[in-house]
């Protein structure tokens, strides 16, 4: 899949675009096929390391972008609210 991600905290300098594996939902997530994005304050806070809670996002990595539009296209277990499609 395509990605806007960090490998590390830092200005516009550290914003990479480019290919990352395919996710796979863990319990309570689901997978979505994004048809849009946005950058939100999340986003550029998360970058600089300033995020007050960066200490619950995955390690780097980092996948920015997290106002979505999209379609669920797969569930992990748990879930029971979302289905794909």
């Amino acid at each position: 899949m395509k990605a806007v991600y960090i490998h590390r905290y830092g200005g516009n300098e550290v914003v990479e675009y480019g290919e990352r594996p395919n996710p796979k939902p863990r319990f309570g997530q689901v997978v979505v096929q994004v048809y849009a994005a946005a950058v939100n304050p999340r986003d550029w806070l998360m970058r600089e390391g300033r995020y007050v809670f960066r200490f619950l996002t995955p390690r780097f990595p980092v996948i920015l972008g997290t106002d979505i539009s999209g379609k669920v296209v797969e569930v992990g277990k748990g879930v029971k609210h979302f289905r794909p499609g």
